[in-house]
């Protein structure tokens, strides 16, 4: 068996819209610190608040590390890696890319990044979906289903918004 320091992270895409800061603070704060993953996070997010906002403020929930990647950055195992505003972020050949955002309908951010990491690291893969008004997540996921990954809800009656997560349930 590999060591968790050489073995290659489960990627651990999550998704949250409108009311998700709450979901994503209790749920970084639930993460064991041991586990061997990199999680990735895609929130619907104006530019206004700044690339850094959203990190910090998650910061302060967590021992791991939290940025915003820039493109071409390796993914790193025990990292937390939050995608900018405005931007589409998936995950090839081990590294993070960053993109405009495709207003094409069917091509959802939150979606894109999940069907990403589910090429690349098929069964190594999570999906996680969290509070949010819209369908963002719900092909994705079935992607990542697909590949043999793992794939949870929020609790729909414990979400601010619980569209997203219903979604994913139905």
């Amino acid at each position: 068996m590999a060591d968790n320091d050489t073995a290659a992270p489960i990627l651990v895409g999550i998704g949250a819209s409108a009311g998700g800061l709450a979901a994503l603070t209790e749920l970084l704060e639930g993460v064991p610190e041991a586990a061997n993953c990199t999680l990735l996070i895609v929130q619907h997010q104006s530019k206004e608040g700044g690339e850094q906002t959203l990190a910090n403020l998650l910061q302060k929930h967590t021992g791991r590390q939290v940025s915003v990647p820039k493109d071409g950055q390796r993914v790193k195992a025990n990292h937390v890696l939050v995608g900018p505003p405005g931007m589409a972020m998936t995950v090839f050949d081990g590294k993070v890319s960053l993109s405009e955002i495709d207003t094409t309908p069917g091509t959802m951010t939150i979606d894109k990044l999940f069907r990403s990491i589910a090429q690349e690291a098929k069964e190594k893969t999570a999906a996680i979906v969290l509070s949010g008004s819209n369908s963002d997540g719900t092909l994705g996921a079935r992607a990542i289903r697909g590949a043999g990954g793992l794939v949870i809800a929020q609790e729909p009656d414990s979400a601010e918004y619980p569209t997203m997560p219903r979604s994913l349930v139905a």
